[in-house]
This record gives structure tokens, C-alpha cells and sequence, in this order.
């Protein structure tokens, strides 16, 4: 379970305690995006799109091209699109930067990021992948959740 559903979850009023750590992953997510070299793109995606597939090349082919425009990319450091995008960045000759969730069974940082912080609250991982982009990209199978998402 992420920490942001126990803080949700939890009748006792410890809630200072949570602040002060999400406070604290802010500050240092700032100082993150502050270490990105150059102007950034986001690019949104799954972590269970396979390699070799179609939308992974697509998101490689878009993380290079990032990259080569003077971009660098950021991305939720995990697998599948994520990888894709901080591959494509690395094969262009870009920065690569992933903001990671430490979740209890899966999501390692994948190996194309430079820059790699991993965030116990999906909420400072949001702002930072937010804060850090001029520009971003999302998926198809992302556009498609968010829209039903926010449908009425």
C-alpha cells in the first residue's frame, strides 16, 4: 500500500507527522528539478507497455526527438513507456530524468534516467513531474484513463 493511501486510510489525527514528510520530498524535489541542465518535456505513460510494441517505439521515437530539439526528458523513471521515453533521451544525446514512486512490489528506476529521485507520496511525485516541464506527451492508453477519468 502507498503511503499516500495509509495517510487517507488512518483514523489517528498524526497528521503533522505526514505533512512534515511530504514537505520534506517537496523540498527535495525542487532541488531536483532545480539540477535539470535544460529546458524539459514530460512524457506520461504506462509502466506495463512491453518493449518492442508499438506504443514503446512511439515513446522512444518521441524521447529522442526531445532530446535532439534541446529538451531534456522527464518521466516517471519506471518501465515500459517511462523506459522508453529515457531510452529515446539517452539515444538522442539528451538528459534523462526519472521521478519514481517507491512502491511495496514493483517499480524499479529504469536504467536510461541521469537524474533519479524516488518518492514515497504520489502526490510531491505529481508536482515535480508537473513543475519540471515546459511541455509534455502522455500515451494513448494514459489519454484514454484520464478521459474516463474525468468524464461526468
Amino acid at each position: 500500500m502507498a503511503v499516500d493511501r495509509k495517510i487517507l486510510e488512518h483514523d489517528e489525527p498524526v497528521v503533522d507527522k505526514h505533512i512534515e514528510a511530504i514537505v520534506e520530498e517537496l523540498r527535495m524535489g525542487f532541488e531536483a528539478v532545480d539540477r535539470i541542465p535544460r529546458p524539459a518535456a514530460t512524457v506520461f505513460g504506462s509502466a506495463r507497455t512491453p518493449r518492442g510494441t508499438p506504443e514503446y517505439e512511439q515513446a522512444r521515437a518521441c524521447g529522442r526527438a526531445l532530446a535532439e530539439a534541446g529538451f531534456a526528458v522527464v518521466t516517471g523513471g519506471g518501465p515500459g513507456v517511462m523506459e522508453a521515453a529515457n531510452r529515446g533521451a539517452k539515444e538522442g544525446g539528451g538528459f534523462s530524468v526519472g521521478f519514481n514512486v517507491e512502491l511495496p512490489h514493483e517499480q524499479e528506476p529504469n536504467p536510461y534516467v541521469d537524474l533519479a529521485v524516488a518518492f514515497r507520496h504520489f502526490y510531491a511525485r505529481k508536482v515535480m513531474l508537473v513543475k519540471a516541464a515546459r511541455a509534455s506527451s502522455s500515451s494513448r492508453a494514459v489519454s484514454a484513463r484520464s478521459t474516463s477519468c474525468s468524464s461526468p
